[in-house]
């Protein structure tokens, strides 16, 4: 039996100043990791922000755990959906251990974190994302990869079902890319979250991924499993995909990973 959907979108319609897609439908559910994948300027972080209340759309429904999204506070909203974006203007003179806590300000107040569930929350995504060495040092003096560590650890502590990540991999090596996609795949499967993430790695998407969200300037937008988009869909979102290139070639070896 499916468990209910955390996040529906129904005839959803979305961009700024003009239509970037039109009559968008998508359901998330419990346990879900997928990956949005798009040419750059294609509309993934306007649908992200859309989806994650940032943004009002055009017209048509977001859904979350079955309730309107307008019809939600703010705070209501941040405790079901947690939204990374690529640019969040972080103050330079933050400590790395008083970002992450800011995850937990939709069930405390500013700053506030200092019940024992919130300092395990802060310390147990900070393990999870491999950067509890930056907990007492200022974000002005670390690298971007580093702060983007602390940003996901932020986005985990909030501890809500829903995760909606803009590029949660950007400024990263290859190694730390793969390290955080299986980890927020990890986090879906063990704790039951619905995960949507933007990723420019379309190997790596296909390979972990449980579907492929893909967006198209000339196309709707597609949903399916990695195999099902690896055809006509992949090749619509990026025309000049080459033929030669199998975006496959990383699932079976992950699935063998797995396995081991």
């Amino acid at each position: 039996m499916t468990a209910p959907a955390l996040l529906e979108a129904r005839q959803l319609a979305v961009g700024h100043d003009q239509l970037l897609f039109p009559n968008f439908d998508l359901v998330l559910h419990p346990g879900e990791f997928v990956c949005l994948l798009g040419p750059n300027g294609v509309g993934k972080t306007t649908l992200l922000k859309t989806l994650g209340g940032i943004l009002p759309p055009i017209s048509g429904d977001v859904m979350l755990g079955g309730k309107r999204m307008g019809g939600l506070t703010d705070r209501e909203r941040a405790r079901f959906a947690s939204l990374l974006l690529t640019d969040p203007g972080l103050p330079p003179f933050l400590l790395g251990e008083e970002l992450v806590s800011l995850g937990r300000t939709p069930h405390t107040a500013w700053f506030s974190s200092d019940e024992e569930s919130d300092q395990m929350a802060v310390s147990s995504a900070m393990d999870r994302l491999h950067c509890t060495h930056l907990a007492h040092r200022r974000l002005g003096a670390l690298s971007d990869g580093e702060r983007q560590r602390l940003c996901l650890a932020r986005v985990v502590a909030q501890d809500a079902p829903l995760l909606l990540l803009d590029e949660p991999t950007a400024h990263l090596d290859l190694p730390a890319k793969v390290e955080v996609l299986l980890t927020l795949r990890d986090l879906a499967r063990t704790q039951g979250k619905a995960i949507l993430a933007s990723v420019h790695d379309v190997d790596l998407a296909f390979g972990l991924a449980d579907r492929c969200l893909l967006l198209s300037p000339n196309a709707p937008a597609f949903i399916g499993t990695p195999e099902q988009a690896a055809g006509v869909p992949l090749h619509a979102a990026f025309p000049g995909w080459p033929d030669f290139w199998d975006p496959l070639m990383l699932r079976e070896r992950f699935k063998a990973m797995k396995a081991n």
